[in-house]
């Protein structure tokens, strides 16, 4: 399911938590690269195609990638300023989605009041 971008953290507080087996759990060695920074890279649409091409299975829905050639994949490596820069950008990205989501739900229960002012004729 990697091929479909199925990769993700596990956030701390489900540390520890039983997984299936289906979902192969590995430890990130924060010294060398920060967990936001591949949970960034694996996010991204253009990587799925190279994972897809790793995955093997007897049909679409059971294609899976084996955990050792996900060891062995190749990834881009920035050096610990740019994979900070990474993490605040994605951060920040992060912070102005959830403004633009709660905006667009606020906006969107506006409509039906608007239209029904409209239609009585009250909106100046």
């Amino acid at each position: 399911m990697a091929w479909e971008g199925a990769l993700g953290i596990v956030p701390a507080d489900c540390d520890g938590l039983v997984v299936s087996t289906e979902f192969p759990v590995f430890e990130i060695d924060e010294k060398v690269m920060l967990p936001a920074v591949i949970d960034t890279y694996f996010k991204s649409p253009e990587v799925w195609p190279g994972l897809s091409g790793q995955s093997g299975g007897t049909n679409v829905r059971r294609r899976r990638l084996n955990p050792n050639d996900f060891l062995n994949l190749q990834i881009p490596w920035p050096d610990q300023e740019t994979q900070s820069a990474i993490k605040h950008c994605v951060s920040r990205m992060q912070a102005i989605r959830a403004i633009q989501s709660e905006t667009a739900t606020e906006l969107d229960a506006m409509l039906p009041a608007i239209l029904d002012r409209a239609f009585k004729g009250e909106l100046v």
